[in-house]
């Protein structure tokens, strides 16, 4: 974020900022504030939200006018866009919301998990073509954790069930 020009990060948090978020914005040369609940930061360029709407709710009108290059992003999906992000839209902020991070983050997982670029626009026309989002969980393949629910799980097999369901084609996800 510092090489893109930002200078500060202001983390507003239901309770207390993480130390290792506070030396990782640091190390990143950034200077981390944090300020309380319904607080928005003024003239700050992005804001990244993980906080339900619930935990706002209230605290929107004293969100700051935006300036050109400003953006909202909330990991919130599910149920439309989040009333942060409706409201960031009516006051000029570029706005993306929790479906599009959720399609990116899984891309960036596919590519660490099998050394290949995930498809992308395949992903993205199995997400919006599903009316209800299925929910593959599974244990974390880590060497901790496979043993207890990962091996048998076949989180791969039941998302191209899930896919063949909805009517998308399946993804390819051997490593060869």
């Amino acid at each position: 974020m510092a090489d893109l020009g930002a200078a500060q990060v202001s983390f507003m948090v239901r309770d207390a900022v993480r130390p290792g978020t506070l030396a990782f914005a640091r190390d990143l040369g950034l200077d981390a504030v944090t300020v309380p609940m319904g607080h928005w930061p003024y003239g700050t360029d992005v804001i990244v939200s993980t906080i339900p709407a619930t935990a706002y709710a209230g605290l929107l009108g004293a969100l700051p006018e935006a300036h050109p290059g400003s953006a909202v992003l909330d990991c919130v999906y599910g149920d439309g866009p989040s009333p942060l992000l409706g409201v960031a839209q009516e006051i000029g902020y570029a706005v993306v919301g929790g479906t599009d991070m959720l399609l990116h983050q899984a891309r960036e997982q596919v590519r660490l998990m099998t050394s290949r670029d995930a498809p992308t626009e395949a992903m993205r026309a199995a997400l919006l073509a599903a009316a209800d989002v299925p929910i593959i969980a599974s244990a974390h393949p880590s060497p901790m954790a496979a043993r207890y629910g990962f091996f048998g799980s076949r989180p791969f097999r039941r998302a191209n069930e899930a896919l063949r369901a909805q009517g998308a084609e399946p993804i390819d996800w051997r490593l060869t």
